[in-house]
């Protein structure tokens, strides 16, 4: 994992509900940062907001590139993205 400083401003970049084609069950509901859309934060993000719980949470529309200087994925491990993605259930829209 890269060394970034407890101190270090952060944003955690997330889906929002709309555009969300799958989600896991141990999600939370989030606001985004910039325009209030509801955004889904998986397990890992949710961990990320706990070591540091001043970050930002943006939704994927809302984020450019110049907002970042290093971007890393929440989820620590390869077999943690790849749990949080089998945990994951197709998103059923009532008619």
């Amino acid at each position: 994992m890269i060394d970034i400083p407890d101190d270090a401003p952060r944003m955690l970049v997330c889906m929002r509900f709309a555009d969300m084609h799958r989600v896991h069950p141990d999600q939370s509901w989030e606001l985004c940062h910039k325009c209030n859309h509801t955004v889904g934060v998986y397990p890992s993000g949710q961990k990320a907001l706990d070591r540091w719980p001043h970050t930002k949470i943006i939704c994927v529309h809302c984020a450019t590139p110049d907002d970042f200087d290093i971007v890393i994925p929440a989820a620590e491990t390869r077999e943690e993205y790849l749990a949080e993605s089998r945990d994951s259930k197709p998103v059923i829209n009532d008619p």
